[in-house]
């Protein structure tokens, strides 16, 4: 018999199998007493028992925080897993070259050693989604657009693989941000949606170094440290929906054939952790009809309607560079062109 062990209390759902771990937190009851944990400035995290979410203030001045959940396994490259929760800001403010709100995957003990710094590329072992408000350059006018990234960065704390878009997360509107890591992979990709309408399949920047392993042990709603100059971020906002899935279900990935491009391919993550959508009804001519679900996503977002598929308009992204800040000085800030 396989040896399964079950943790369900409330609001968070974790199993663990000899082959999968699954997380869901909903936040419906204190995240305390399920083993979330804060690391750091306890003030900036609350639980909103009404709303059934988590507070968060983000705020670069104070030490490194982490309201975080320890996984018990350690992830690596040769591990596939997806993370989905949902964000919502009051609002978000950059100063003097700022620095990233962030919500991902982190390593325990080089995250809360003294040294881990973001604001000073000193932070091994991190797969997040960041948001970078908007801000202009101190010793220019040039004004960087509002951005959204996906970051993973390796053991060495040297390399890094950057997907990146130029995105406003408008106050008061909640998005769904997922993440899926491929197992063997070196990168990683995320979608960005709102009312189930996607508005970005954030565009692969690039991988910077050779990049080597990682390791990964724990979710976390992170407020990182600013660099000491000035250069820092405050935001608040609210965490719902939480959750983590490893290992993906990968058996069904491949490449959508051309005619199956007109609909969104839905991830086979998602479909774990929520059930398979409805299967559309396809008629023998319908080429822009997808008829099962499929984990790659298509060149650009489109929508999917049960129980037939259609072409939504196109999204026009314009993609970003990554944000100057995170490369260092004489890096490649110069391929973030200015608003």
């Amino acid at each position: 018999m396989k040896k399964v062990s079950l943790l369900a209390i409330a609001g968070l759902f974790v199993i663990n199998t000899v082959h999968a771990t699954l997380v869901r937190e909903s936040f419906a009851t204190n995240p305390a007493l399920d083993g979330w944990q804060v690391f750091g400035d306890t003030n900036l995290f609350h639980w909103d028992a009404t709303n059934q979410v988590l507070d968060v203030t983000w705020d670069s001045t104070q030490t490194n925080s982490f309201f975080y959940l320890p996984l018990g396994k350690t992830y690596t490259q040769a591990d596939g897993f997806y993370l989905r929760f949902d964000l919502q800001l009051n609002d978000a403010t950059n100063f003097n070259w700022g620095m990233e709100l962030a919500i991902g995957l982190l390593h325990y003990v080089d995250a809360t050693s003294s040294g881990f710094s973001r604001a000073d590329f000193v932070s091994p072992n991190v797969c997040e989604f960041d948001y970078f408000p908007q801000f202009k350059d101190p010793s220019s006018s040039h004004v960087y657009a509002d951005s959204v990234e996906a970051s993973m960065i390796d053991d060495t704390g040297n390399d890094l693989f950057q997907a990146s878009d130029i995105v406003t997360l408008s106050p008061g509107v909640t998005y769904r941000v997922e993440l899926i890591h491929q197992p063997g992979t070196k990168t990683i990709s995320c979608d960005l949606s709102t009312n189930g309408q996607v508005i970005s399949t954030l565009p692969a920047l690039t991988t910077y170094g050779d990049f080597d392993d990682f390791q990964l042990d724990m979710l976390s709603i992170t407020s990182y440290q600013d660099d000491g100059f000035q250069d820092s971020i405050l935001a608040h906002g609210s965490v719902g929906n939480l959750a983590f899935a490893s290992p993906l279900p990968i058996g069904l990935i491949q490449a959508p054939a051309a005619a199956q491009t007109g609909c969104t391919l839905w991830k086979q993550a998602r479909i774990w952790l929520t059930g398979p959508p409805p299967r559309p009804e396809c008629s023998a001519t319908a080429r822009t009809c997808c008829c099962r679900p499929r984990i790659r996503r298509p060149v650009r977002s489109f929508t999917v309607s049960a129980p037939t598929c259609h072409k939504s308009k196109e999204t026009n992204h314009v993609p970003g560079s990554g944000h100057p800040k995170r490369f260092g000085p004489g890096g490649v800030s110069a391929l973030r062109r200015p608003e």
